[in-house]
């Protein structure tokens, strides 16, 4: 996890005079600026897969060999930055390119392009690196601005997230991880919201929306979107054409339920609108995609959003009332938590879940408890979100104490206390330590190792440093309970969902493997000799690296279960 530095147009053209941003574009077109920006945030797909950045390859795409004596000079320019201080640079950036798609399609109105191909390279160059400029500028303020209390690592991990928080999700991903990830959570939600009348009748009202009489049908629809994107490799930008036959408005209307409209504004905190509708018209019949990371969340993630709007334009009798808790209690922190983890280490020494836990008489329970041998693991699940607003302020004030309110405690208007995550599990570990738990007390406390759990089901919460600050917390609550961390308490550890439906078959049937990876994970971040940004890795991050040498199997076996999912949901694709 290297430390990068965004490129910025004064970085590279020094005093030259900063113009309005719309006087780089002018005289080019809306329809090759979009062509750029969907371009620009393909390439970014390229990187976040490869993991590697290389400006030679960015710089020769952008130029010409009609502006060969201006690259030249921008390559060995940004060589020589690199040099002094040390640190990777960046030219393309998934904020800045989907800024830029932002822009244009917000601002530019032109038809025809009238500027020379060399001074149009360079002008959308220029652009480009000015919104870079101003989306560091105002992040690196506010960052700074608000941890000047910190000092020593404390504020490299308050910087960290400040920085890092508001784009994290649309960054370091795994394009297979995410597919698997979102049609499994499907799967499970199309199972469950057959358990609820409502959810189904709310449920329903979203297909017909779509044209579509059953999840069957709308999975026929759309997966073959996801699946012709993904097939092309990195070849380019992916463009659907829809087939001229006797289906052709039919599936032109479904497409365009995913299409940006063009009168209305599109810029928005946190790039929502572009979430909603990945695609764009480019003519009758013919989108394109503008990034594949958030088509793919259409299929769970952005479906919840959906509903939730859906769900305020019912009638009374038909809405859920609070459908937001509804959904991450009923379904994510129960339904689907317990599916995937029970099938994952069903053969421990003891499991047993919140539900189980409450029926022996005991209240604030862990929502699940596994023993095997000397290892015990307490899991607390909690889908949360961080408001956007609040994700893309780069204040750590206000960053700080959103995630203490979801994550550690929350302070009410009375000035009382409700317990979260961190208090909950420190209450648990006394509990196990006192030998409380009537299920299970055959054990010696002086041979145990506890690891306590908070599972998340958002991809931002492995934003880098956030797990050093749940770990500072802990040892708070730990204080106060005249606890402290030892060879028996361990560390709290915060993981992605994710990371039980991926990485599966590594895990399976071995709770001792999956601890004895939590040990290795709080060796490697306590190293003084690495650089700072890997000491504040995520524990995601650790064991994608750590197993990435398995990662062929791992991906056959993803690709194995999506036809599995596909086959159960919809018969042969």
């Amino acid at each position: 996890m290297p430390n990068t530095v965004i490129l910025g147009f004064s970085q590279v053209f020094g005093e030259e005079e900063v113009r309005p941003i719309e006087t780089y574009f002018s005289g080019i077109s809306r329809k090759t600026l979009l062509k750029v920006g969907a371009l620009l945030i393909y390439f970014n797909t390229i990187e976040a897969n490869n993991g590697k950045t290389d400006n030679e390859e960015v710089l020769g795409r952008w130029f010409g060999n009609h502006n060969s004596k201006e690259r030249n000079r921008l390559y060995n320019l940004i060589l020589e930055i690199e040099k002094n201080i040390e640190t990777k640079i960046h030219i393309i950036t998934t904020q800045g390119s989907l800024s830029f798609f932002e822009y244009v399609f917000d601002h530019i109105t032109e038809e025809v392009d009238l500027k020379a191909e060399a001074q149009l390279e360079l002008d959308l160059f220029k652009g480009y690196l000015l919104i870079n400029q101003k989306i560091v500028n105002e992040a690196d303020e506010t960052a700074i601005h608000t941890t000047n209390n910190l000092s020593g690592f404390s504020k490299v991990t308050a910087m960290s997230i400040c920085r890092s928080l508001g784009y994290w999700d649309t960054l370091n991903y795994d394009i297979r991880e995410i597919l698997l990830a979102q049609f499994a959570k499907l799967s499970h939600f199309i199972d469950f919201s057959s358990t609820s009348l409502k959810l189904s009748y709310l449920c329903n009202k979203f297909l017909e929306n779509l044209e579509c009489d059953s999840w069957k049908k709308f999975l026929i629809k759309y997966l073959p979107v996801i699946l012709f994107e993904l097939s092309k490799g990195d070849k380019t930008i992916t463009s659907i054409e829809v087939p001229v036959n006797e289906d052709y408005e039919e599936n032109k209307r479904f497409l365009e339920n995913y299409m940006l409209q063009d009168k209305n504004p599109i810029a928005d905190v946190d790039f929502r609108l572009i979430r909603n509708s990945p695609l764009f018209k480019e003519d009758e019949g013919k989108y394109t995609i503008i990034y594949n990371l958030f088509l793919i969340e259409k299929l769970y993630k952005s479906l919840m959003f959906n509903l939730r709007s859906l769900n305020l334009t019912l009638e009374n009798d038909k809405k859920i009332p609070e459908l937001n808790s509804f959904i991450c209690q009923n379904f994510s922190e129960n339904y689907l938590f317990y599916n995937e983890i029970q099938s994952i280490f069903r053969n421990t020494t003891i499991l047993k879940t919140g539900s189980e836990i409450k029926a022996t008489g005991v209240t604030a329970e862990p929502d699940l408890y596994i023993r095997n041998n000397n290892n015990i693991v307490l899991f607390e699940s909690k889908d949360i979100q961080i408001e956007s607003t609040v994700k893309m302020s780069s204040d750590y004030g206000i960053i700080s104490d959103a995630l203490k309110s979801k994550l550690y405690f929350d302070t009410k208007a009375n000035g009382n206390i409700k317990p979260k995550a961190v208090k909950q599990l420190v209450l648990n570990l006394n509990r196990v330590l006192d030998k409380t738990f009537q299920f299970d007390s055959d054990y010696d406390t002086k041979d145990l190792k506890i690891y306590t759990v908070i599972v998340v089901y958002e991809r931002l919460f492995e934003v880098p440093g956030l797990n050093r600050l749940l770990i500072s917390w802990f040892k708070d609550e730990l204080l106060a309970n005249g606890l402290a961390l030892n060879q028996t308490i361990r560390p709290v550890i915060l993981i992605n969902f994710d990371l039980f439906i991926f990485y599966k078959p590594i895990i399976e049937n071995n709770i001792d493997l999956f601890c004895a990876t939590i040990e290795e994970y709080f060796i490697e971040i306590d190293k003084n000799e690495i650089e700072p940004l890997e000491r504040l890795q995520s524990f995601n991050h650790y064991f994608r690296n750590k197993f990435r040498a398995k990662y062929s199997d791992i991906a056959t076996h993803a690709g194995n279960r999506i036809m599995e999912i596909s086959k159960m949901q919809i018969g042969e694709l």
